[in-house]
């Protein structure tokens, strides 16, 4: 079977400041991929995201997007996905779970090399 290695990691990046809210809780799981290592290439992965509001304002989430990068240098772009576009408010004190759905490359899968995932979930305050 062929599949993808992928360290999974959530990155999360707040619009027009350069660094997440210490308000914000996100969290992340992977719901028919909790206990592999591996995804299959060609075939759709669902991701679950959620953010946690612990602040006094509303948060937007903008959008969610992701892709495959070099694990060695995380500036290297592997792979892109869809970003897809949210535009939902995150009420103060709530916790909202978002669907992000990708399909990593057959192209990519098997072989000796890793990659690793990253997803950036883009929020701000309102």
């Amino acid at each position: 079977s062929c599949g993808f290695f992928a360290v999974f990691g959530l990155e999360e990046t707040v619009v027009w400041v350069n660094k997440p809210s210490p308000e914000a809780k996100v969290f992340y799981a992977f719901p028919k991929h909790a206990n592999e290592p591996m995804f299959p290439g060609g075939k759709v992965v669902k991701a679950l995201i959620g953010l946690q509001n612990n602040g006094k304002s509303n948060f937007i989430v903008d959008n969610i997007e992701g892709g495959l990068r070099y694990p060695m240098d995380y500036n290297y772009v592997i792979h892109n996905f869809t970003s897809f576009r949210y535009g939902r408010e995150v009420a103060p004190g709530v916790t909202q779970t978002f669907l992000y759905m990708f399909v990593p490359s057959e192209q990519l899968a098997g072989g000796s090399r890793t990659f690793s995932l990253v997803m950036s979930l883009n929020y701000r305050g309102e």
